[in-house]
């Protein structure tokens, strides 16, 4: 008698179909573990439940304070010194001022001496970038820009800008003269 009758079977089968039967019995042995774990694990789960070692957590015992942490002498002295400084402070603070002290450092008077009243900020000479450039006649016009005031401002000779630190001083074919706080500028084309 054989045991595998089969067997004779896969001896006669071509090269191909060889590879191609044991990737199939393959693929079932493994699905048949994963199957196997999986159906296992299920059986684990539901039995945990009733395991032991998932049971009850038990709580630490709390030790007794000792003595000298629950001497109520000692905190009702404290609460007393306590409640009369909260009660009184105002009374000291009142006495305080009508002798001429502070109880507490007077803030305004230390730091009068440090206070910078005012800070001087340097005048920056704006830049100037001309749009447009018109001359008629001996007279001319231009459109620029200048930093700090409305872009596109049509200026003559005489224009003042700045808050009157800024005075342009000509127009020529070449570009602008200006002034900027009694120093002379050029902006050429």
């Amino acid at each position: 008698m054989k045991l595998f009758p089969g067997l004779e079977k896969f001896r006669e089968m071509t090269p191909e179909a060889k590879k191609e039967f044991s990737q199939t019995a393959t693929a079932f042995i493994v699905l048949l573990a994963a199957t196997i774990f999986g159906i296992y694990n299920f059986i684990l789960l539901n039995r945990a439940s009733d395991d032991k070692a998932l049971g009850d957590i038990s709580i630490p015992l709390v030790q007794q304070p000792s003595k000298s942490k629950t001497d109520i002498e000692g905190l009702e002295e404290k609460y007393n010194v306590y409640l009369m400084s909260r009660n009184f402070s105002g009374q000291l603070v009142m006495l305080a001022e009508a002798v001429g002290r502070y109880p507490i450092a007077n803030a305004s008077a230390m730091f009068a001496e440090q206070a910078v009243t005012e800070y001087e900020v340097p005048d920056v000479v704006p830049v100037i970038t001309i749009k447009a450039l018109v001359l008629l006649e001996g007279l001319g016009v231009a459109t620029l820009d200048i930093e700090g005031e409305r872009p596109g401002q049509i200026v003559r000779k005489g224009y003042v800008f700045g808050g009157g630190k800024g005075k342009i001083t000509g127009i020529d074919a070449g570009g602008v003269s200006w002034k900027w706080l009694n120093t002379q500028n050029r902006t050429n084309l």
